[in-house]
């Protein structure tokens, strides 16, 4: 994912961008498909990436909270604690 993203005259941050992932989330019950976090990034900043699992292997990277899911295509968010381990 590139450092900022821009439509239609907006500018996103990659940060605020993942800050948004994490809470949809929580609020789907902590493990997600790539899918639907397509589909949440484009109803919520009007944004389609062509490789979303790129953008989830950043979100990974930069958040150890957000880890891999058993399921191909998924990942989860574990708690806070189990991420410092």
């Amino acid at each position: 994912m590139t450092q900022n993203i821009y439509t239609k005259s907006k500018e996103y941050d990659r940060k605020e961008i993942q800050r948004g992932i994490v809470s949809f989330m929580r609020e789907k019950g902590n493990e997600v498909s790539n899918e639907e976090v397509s589909d949440f990034i484009f109803n919520k900043w009007g944004i389609r990436f062509g490789q979303i699992s790129h953008v989830m292997n950043r979100l990974r990277e930069d958040d150890a909270r957000v880890i891999r899911s058993e399921r191909l295509g998924y990942s989860k968010l574990i708690p806070e604690a189990m991420a410092d381990n």
